[in-house]
């Protein structure tokens, strides 16, 4: 594998283009990173996708109804025709219940492509990645994706946080994950 330099960055810091990694310990951590990520999506005219897995839609529209309340974020943002898409791992991942990094990569490329086209400035995108990972992935066959990822996307307005679940990888795994991402998300000093 690709050794990178890895930096860290808080979520506001974050740049189109940037493949990031966050390794998070429970879901408010998560959501701790995932509402100011979308947030700076929308406020930049970025597609957002919310990917899923072991969390549920009802726990993403559940943390993010604040800024429904406040009205920094429309709840019509999440319906079909809105900027932002909630979408399961395995929909992305897994198509045809088979991963091919190949058919991934393609996809990511011919969606920003899309979504460019239809008057967005870019793609942002927030991964969680789980247990359909660790249960129906070889997990070095991601790896090997992940440390691919930069090379298709510099030229594209993509942005993506890879966020990987703690509680289902060893250390020895998410040691790895973090040599191949080139920032690493600082979740201790990113804002709300």
């Amino acid at each position: 594998m690709q050794r990178l330099s890895l930096k860290t960055k808080t979520i506001q810091e974050l740049k189109i283009h940037d493949h990031t990694c966050l390794i998070f310990n429970n879901t408010a951590e998560f959501f701790h990173c995932a509402v100011p990520f979308v947030r700076g999506g929308l406020n930049n005219n970025e597609k957002c996708y919310v990917i899923i897995d072991d969390i549920t839609r009802e726990d993403v529209l559940r943390n993010f109804k604040n800024l429904f309340k406040n009205g920094q974020i429309p709840i019509e943002e999440f319906n079909h025709n809105g900027r932002i898409k909630i979408e399961h791992f395995k929909n992305i991942y897994l198509m045809d219940g088979v991963f091919d990094m190949e058919r991934t990569i393609k996809n990511y490329i011919e969606l920003t492509k899309k979504m460019i086209q239809e008057g967005f400035s870019g793609v942002r995108v927030i991964a969680e990645i789980s247990s359909s990972l660790k249960d129906l992935i070889n997990q070095y066959d991601f790896l090997t994706y992940e440390s691919n990822v930069d090379k298709y996307f510099p030229e594209n307005n993509f942005l993506a946080i890879c966020a990987y679940s703690k509680k289902h990888f060893s250390t020895n795994y998410l040691s790895e994950i973090l040599k191949v991402h080139p920032i690493e998300i600082d979740v201790l000093n990113t804002r709300l």
